[in-house]
């Protein structure tokens, strides 16, 4: 299997429309696509009968910057969705990924919920059938 560095692969647009139909064949769901304007923290929205919304938000940095995810908290606080789904465009230690989740406390539900390079590069493993 090819082992795709996306930050590499994709310009901004293009990672985010290929994460939204990974997390749309992942979740089975279909996430509300909000275009190229300033999405307040939301590339993709879902709410479910119950009403719960899902929020999912991709970011294309080259590293892990605790700066920037802190950045993209505030958005999230503001939003208050009942889950959030953050998609990397880079690897992380599972140390890293239990440090974004502590951080993103109590939206992000569990470390499969920030999505990251490798996890792309397996899902599409999975597609191919390798």
């Amino acid at each position: 299997m090819a082992n795709y560095r996306f930050y590499d692969v994709f310009e901004p647009k293009e990672f985010q429309d290929f994460v939204r139909d990974i997390v749309q064949i992942r979740e089975n769901i279909k996430l509300e696509n909000f275009g190229d304007s300033r999405d307040g923290g939301m590339d993709g929205r879902f709410i479910c009968s119950k009403g719960e919304v899902t929020v999912l938000q991709v970011k294309r940095y080259k590293a892990y910057s605790k700066t920037s995810l802190q950045q993209e908290l505030k958005k999230v606080n503001e939003i208050n969705p009942d889950r959030y789904i953050l998609a990397l465009s880079y690897d992380a230690e599972p140390d890293t990924k239990d440090k974004i989740k502590e951080m993103f406390k109590p939206y992000i539900k569990n470390t499969s919920d920030i999505v990251l390079n490798a996890d792309f590069n397996d899902y599409l493993g999975d597609v191919s059938g390798k």
